[in-house]
């Protein structure tokens, strides 16, 4: 049957398609995790979409589509058509691809990469709603990114997400509708992009410079050779602390793994401790508007592994009175060695978390 739309005048929408009302869940047709809280699951009036109940990859970060970046007039059109791309299940693919749902992650990278871009495009130019864009606009659209000279994998994955919002005519009502003409008459990426046999545009990015190649070279062997190893010990360190957060227990089966037991969090308190004594460190801390510093508790609870109510024991009072300065920021313990008689570089790594 068809189902009626009622929150705007979309016209009518195509037998088969779900319309949903405020009160719909955000996820409704998608499986969740066996952990997921069912209490707390995102629904369409919600202006931040919780998509993590349905990402099992256990790696994965925390996920969610955020409407306050998508322009006013074409936030609600936008809503519709991610929670159709999330449950709908007729869906347009590109060319050579299975006609299938697209995963939970992709919606997600699609919004935050392509989609968010074109809808602001649009917006800039006067569009409310999508059956108000034009092929000659869609003309200016691929003009206008090649002028800004996008690396052409990104710019080819915009050109693909546009005809995908067009792919999806059938499922839509009339207001959410692009022209019935193919975008671009139907003509392939790589012909419109100019890397095709018979492209109609020439690549018009200037060739770099021979002695910029050669610097650019001489970096990247730098990297590898020099700033590798620091830099994937940091990567570590900063993953193991996000493990520990709140957020990162989130997506692990063991949540309270690794806490510590009676009488263990005692000795790891003076190693920190004399750790930053040796290296002449401070304990992590930030500047408040006043001029004060003060301690960033929740650091100091992610290196120890406990929780944040250690500034209210015996022990956190061991580390406010350990006579350590306070620092204006939290610092990863991975360091970057330099040569000798280079700089100025940053030795030191941040690591941004709340007080």
């Amino acid at each position: 049957m068809t189902t009626p739309a009622s929150d705007l005048d979309w016209g009518e929408v195509p037998t088969g398609t779900f319309w949903p009302q405020p009160d719909t869940l955000v996820l409704l047709k998608r499986d969740l995790r066996p952990d997921a809280d069912r209490t707390k699951l995102s629904c369409f009036a919600d202006t931040v979409w919780d998509l993590n109940a349905a990402i099992f990859e256990d790696h994965y970060r925390a996920t969610s589509l955020n409407f306050d970046l998508i322009p006013a007039a074409l936030r609600l059109a936008t809503k519709h058509y991610c929670w159709l791309l999330l449950n709908h299940g007729r869906l347009w693919a590109p060319p050579g691809a299975k006609r299938t749902r697209i995963s939970v992650t992709t919606v997600h990278v699609l919004f935050v990469n392509e989609l968010q871009f074109i809808i602001d495009w649009l917006a800039q130019r006067g569009i409310t709603a999508f059956c108000q864009v034009t092929n000659e606009l869609l003309d200016a659209f691929v003009d206008a990114i090649l002028d800004e000279e996008d690396p052409l994998t990104g710019t080819s994955r915009t050109l693909t997400e546009i005809r995908r919002l067009w792919g999806h005519r059938e499922i839509l009502p009339p207001a959410m509708r692009l022209p019935q003409a193919p975008p671009w008459a139907g003509e392939d990426t790589a012909e419109i992009l100019g890397t095709g046999s018979t492209a109609r545009r020439e690549n018009r990015t200037p060739r770099i410079a021979e002695p910029t190649m050669q610097m650019l070279l001489s970096w990247a062997v730098r990297f590898l050779e020099v700033f590798a190893d620091p830099i994937l010990a940091a990567r570590d360190e900063h993953a193991e602390l996000y493990r520990r957060t709140p957020e990162g227990r989130r997506f692990t089966a063991t949540q309270n793994r690794n806490r510590n037991r009676p009488g263990d969090l005692l000795p790891k308190v003076h190693a920190y401790l004399d750790n930053l004594r040796q290296q002449g460190g401070s304990l992590p801390g930030s500047q408040t508007p006043d001029g004060r510093r003060v301690i960033r508790w929740r650091y100091i609870a992610l290196i120890l592994d406990c929780a944040d109510s250690i500034k209210d024991t015996g022990t956190g009072r061991l580390i406010a009175e350990s006579g350590l300065p306070i620092g204006d920021q939290a610092l990863l313990n991975t360091k970057f060695p330099l040569p000798s008689g280079e700089g100025p570089w940053h030795q030191d790594i941040t690591y941004e978390v709340s007080p």
